[in-house]
């Protein structure tokens, strides 16, 4: 993995203060987290509980929401704790805020084994500024620093970035795992590599399609990706998700990339007409979307289709769901997707909160056989190539 430090049992941690950056961004209502959360949270699961076990006193530090800088009580790292000790099994105290006297006092009476909470850390302006100072705050509650926010990697602050400069620093199981699970992916792990890609808007997926494709074997479209696709095809898409601004970048890609990107064949809308508003499957290749219609779902001949692709390769990268999930009508397109990598076993890599999210909603996640990233935006932006922040502080 490129020489990236990972915590190990020859880190000496017994009766040390270790400080444990993880991933809480996760939206709590009535004490239920958000589907698809629980798998950010609990991905430090494994080296929080090893810390624990040889004797370690535990600081962990996270954020939550945009603050801004503001103290604001409903987005407390409170519940985010309270659901870390009902899935540990044992207390974990906050502290009444992110550095200070306070603080520090709550860390110099801990135990070994025993674990706290630091407040939210964008309560601290600085923590977004990668400030230098608070960094160095932060650093002087712990004797050893582990990432395991990988969801969060892509972004240059403090708790990530210029905290390591002051502590012997490592990445966490987790973590490790993420760059180790996608890095195999950059590599070509097994070939043929099928990605499918989706999403609203093909412009946050421009530089992902341009990394990927010379690398890739078969490219697979739904939502607004597709959208663009077909439209750059001389196809009409109605009244669905375009962006103008794109069409000759796609024009392109499909003039360079035409034999390995499949585009939809068939697709559902929903007719907004009065009298016949309802979801409808409209063939491409024979029949018309008309100005009324909204693709919503990619059609059941393209899912029979992306079928056979998957069942070819030997590979993966699948990234945004292939319809508007949240309506019930327009979920089979990634239902059959999902059904497609789950029986032909695929080594699948699954990233993108909204695409966990759908897979989580089906009872569907756990039957991928691979890895499921918690990153969306670190984990696009590892497979662009781009060098993310977090992640190269980490390496020897």
């Amino acid at each position: 993995m490129n020489g990236l430090k990972i915590i190990s049992d020859t880190v000496e941690v017994s009766g040390k203060r270790v400080l444990v950056r993880i991933d809480g961004d996760v939206s709590i209502e009535k004490g239920v987290i958000e589907p698809g959360g629980e798998i950010r949270l609990f991905s430090c699961e494994d080296t929080v509980l090893n810390l624990v076990k040889r004797g370690a006193k535990v600081i962990l530090m996270c954020h939550l929401g945009r603050p801004n800088g503001k103290i604001e009580l409903s987005l407390s790292v409170v519940p985010v704790a309270k659901k870390l000790s009902e899935k540990f099994g044992f207390n974990i105290q906050v502290a009444d805020s992110v550095v200070g006297t306070a603080v520090n006092f709550l860390v110099g009476k801990m135990e070994a084994g025993e674990v706290v909470m630091l407040e939210n850390l964008r309560f601290d302006s600085r923590e977004e500024t990668d400030d230098e100072i608070f960094a160095k705050e932060l650093a002087e509650l712990g004797d050893v620093y582990i990432d395991e926010s990988f969801a969060n990697s892509h972004r240059k602050h403090a708790s990530m970035h210029k905290i390591t400069q002051f502590l012997p620093s490592y990445a966490g199981f987790h973590f490790a795992k993420e760059i180790m699970e996608l890095e195999k992916v950059m590599s070509g792990f097994k070939r043929p590599i099928v990605a499918a890609i989706s999403g609203a808007k093909i412009e946050t997926k421009a530089a992902l399609l341009e990394n990927l494709l010379p690398q890739i074997d078969f490219l697979i479209t739904g939502g607004g990706v597709a959208n663009m696709f077909i439209q750059a095809d001389g196809k009409k898409i109605g009244n669905s998700i375009a962006e103008p601004s794109m069409l000759e970048f796609v024009k392109g890609l499909l003039e360079k990339y035409r034999d390995k990107i499949f585009v939809p064949s068939d697709v559902r809308v929903l007719r907004s007409d009065p009298v016949t508003g309802k979801e409808e499957v409209i063939s491409l290749e024979s029949g018309t979307v008309t100005q009324n219609d909204a693709i919503y779902d990619i059609g059941p001949k393209t899912s029979a289709f992306y079928r056979t692709v998957i069942e070819k390769g030997g590979m993966c990268i699948w990234n945004g769901p292939m319809g508007k999930t949240e309506l019930p009508d327009f979920t089979d397109g990634t239902k059959e997707l999902a059904k497609a990598v789950i029986e032909s076993k695929i080594f699948t890599v699954v990233g993108g909160g909204d695409t966990i999210i759908a897979l989580n909603k089906m009872n569907l996640l756990g039957g991928i056989n691979g890895h499921v990233s918690t990153g969306g935006g670190a984990m696009i932006a590892l497979l662009q190539g781009e060098k993310l922040p977090a992640v190269e502080v980490l390496r020897s």
